[in-house]
């Protein structure tokens, strides 16, 4: 996700889409093209995608959703506009543990609260829906917009990740975040209360 202010889905910023106007529903096909424009240049397509051969393309988009992941879009209640994307994977199933991708929001809505919305509902869907034990996801350091999202919608940061993406030829050190069960279920009740 890159740095954009826009608006706040914060109750307290004027002008903030309400939370409760807004769903999480299953990535379509045709939600591709749109996904790929969000990526409007070469570096945030690497920060978006790095294991995926520039340029990023509605082709590409649709390709993440193979192998069984779990592709997501934040809309607007009742059919309205894409607000965000992300992936709620498999990491291991013997010990329950998911992770997120792919997190992206539209350009036009950065800044807003969005990222952090998505995050917790597809972390809400891991640990209720497929009854995860924890969920973790890497991201670049220096995006720290990201880093504010992952860590409002309750991630800690976890260490860090060496990963090789063979489409731009390059080594990065990642930063990891997670979230286990107990922590979740102890954020949830506090958004609760």
């Amino acid at each position: 996700m890159a740095v954009r202010p826009v608006r706040s889905t914060d109750p307290r910023v004027p002008g903030a889409p309400p939370a409760l106007a807004l769903r999480l529903r299953p990535f379509e096909p045709a939600d591709a093209e749109v996904i790929a424009s969000w990526a409007d240049s070469a570096g945030e397509a690497y920060w978006l995608a790095p294991r995926t051969a520039p340029p990023l393309t509605a082709e590409k988009v649709r390709d993440w959703g193979r192998n069984g992941r779990q592709q997501w879009i934040l809309c607007e209640r009742g059919g309205g506009a894409l607000l965000a994307y992300g992936e709620l994977n498999l990491l291991n199933a013997s010990r329950h543990s998911f992770w997120l991708g792919h997190l992206v929001v539209d350009p036009q809505r950065r800044g807003t609260g969005l990222g952090t919305e998505i995050t917790r509902r597809l972390l809400d869907r891991a640990f209720v829906h497929c009854a995860a034990m924890s969920v973790t996801l890497v991201v670049f350091p220096a995006n720290r917009s990201a880093i504010r999202a992952y860590q409002a919608a309750g991630m800690c940061a976890d260490g860090f990740e060496e990963h090789h993406f063979d489409a731009y030829g390059r080594t990065e050190r990642l930063a990891r975040f997670s979230i286990n069960a107990a922590q979740w279920r102890r954020d949830a009740a506090c958004r609760c209360s």
